[in-house]
């Protein structure tokens, strides 16, 4: 159960465009927030191993202070809980975004890695 730091790219060549990594991610562990509320276009993915019954949130809050955290939806409205690993786009533009790794075992191993232009 830790804080998983993130770390900010800058996508070669283009400037408008960055790449936040949350990487080694454990069952119980959340990411730390990424600022982002002038960025609207976001795309996240979820590589590694999803353990037995594993589950990846993404997860927003509009608050600063001490935030309280809600599921993100992709565009069809559906919370962005990765069962399956894969990628999808973000639909809500909130203040801060972080994943959490809300289910698995001890096999679960991920890397979560978000796309954002500015």
């Amino acid at each position: 159960m830790a804080i998983v730091a993130c770390v900010e790219v800058r996508v070669e060549g283009s400037p408008r465009v960055r790449m936040f990594k949350w990487l080694a991610m454990a069952l119980a562990d959340t990411g730390q927030p990424v600022y982002l509320p002038v960025d609207a276009d976001k795309s996240i993915q979820v590589v590694g191993t999803l353990g037995a019954a594993g589950a990846c949130t993404i997860e927003g809050s509009n608050m600063d202070g001490t935030p309280t955290y809600a599921a993100l939806n992709n565009p069809q409205g559906t919370a962005l809980t990765f069962t399956a690993l894969g990628i999808k786009e973000i639909l809500e533009n909130t203040y801060l975004v972080r994943p959490n790794i809300t289910a698995g075992d001890g096999t679960t191993n991920l890397n979560v890695y978000m796309v954002v232009k500015e």
